[in-house]
C-alpha cells in the first residue's frame, strides 16, 4: 500500500492530466469504476431553466446569496398558508410549483449539478451512448487510471488520519477542477466543460467514498 497519499508529488495537478484521450478501452475503464451511478441523458422536450424560475443570470458563477433570496421569496409567495381558502387546484398547483423551486434551487446551489444544467441548457447534456458510461468515453485513459488507483487507495485504507489526508487531497483536485469549469463555461468552450463535469462526476464519487469510511 502506498502511505503518505496527501503528498501533492504523489499525484499530479488537474490540468496535467486532463488531455483529452480516446477510446472504448476509457470506457470500459469508467464502467469499472463508476459501476451502475445514475447516467443523465439529453430529452428532445424544452429543459426547464431553473436560473429563469429563480431570476438568475444563466451562467456557471452564480451569487449564492442572491439565489437564496429569491428562493425565499418565491417560497414565501407559494406558502400554504397564503392559498388556505383557494381552491383544491389552485393549492395543487401551488405545491407542484414550490416543489419545482426547491429542485431548481438545489440543482442550481451545488457546482456539478449547475453545470450539468448549464451544459443541457445549452445542448451538450452527458448522455449514454451504447450502455457506455457517461464519463467514460470523455475524460481519457490519464484521469480514468488515476482514479482507479486512488480508488484502490481509499478502499484498502482504514486509518483515519490517512483518510483526512486523502480527501484534503481530493477536495484540491475538486477545487481544481470547478475553477477550469468556470473558465470553460466562461469561454463558451462547451465541449472542454462536458468533459470537466464528467471529470468533476469521478472526484465527487472519491469525496463520497472516503466520507463513508470517516
Amino acid at each position: 500500500m502506498i502511505r503518505g497519499i496527501a503528498s501533492r508529488t504523489f499525484l499530479p495537478r488537474i490540468h496535467n492530466i486532463l488531455a483529452p484521450s480516446s477510446t472504448a478501452a476509457a470506457a470500459d475503464l469508467s464502467q469499472t469504476i463508476l459501476g451502475s451511478t445514475r447516467t443523465f441523458t439529453t430529452t428532445k422536450e424544452e429543459p426547464t431553466n431553473y436560473f429563469q424560475i429563480l431570476n438568475q443570470t444563466q451562467s456557471f458563477q452564480i451569487s449564492l446569496p442572491s439565489l437564496k433570496q429569491s428562493y425565499q421569496s418565491h417560497m414565501k409567495l407559494l406558502h400554504p398558508d397564503k392559498h388556505a381558502l383557494s381552491s383544491s387546484e389552485v393549492q395543487q398547483e401551488t405545491a407542484s410549483r414550490s416543489t419545482q423551486i426547491t429542485h431548481g434551487y438545489q440543482i442550481l446551489k451545488n457546482d456539478y449539478q449547475r453545470a450539468l444544467h448549464l451544459l443541457e441548457l445549452n445542448g451538450h447534456g452527458l448522455e449514454e451512448e451504447d450502455g457506455m458510461s457517461i464519463s467514460g468515453d470523455i475524460v481519457g485513459m490519464d484521469v480514468l487510471m488515476l482514479v482507479m488507483e486512488v480508488r484502490e487507495l481509499v478502499d484498502n485504507e482504514e486509518d483515519v488520519k490517512e483518510l483526512e489526508g486523502m480527501m484534503k487531497v481530493n477536495d484540491e483536485r475538486v477545487e481544481d477542477t470547478t475553477r477550469m469549469l468556470e473558465e470553460a463555461f466562461g469561454r463558451d468552450d462547451m465541449g472542454e466543460a462536458k468533459r470537466l463535469v464528467a471529470t468533476l462526476q469521478y472526484w465527487n464519487r472519491i469525496h463520497d467514498t472516503i466520507l463513508e469510511k470517516l
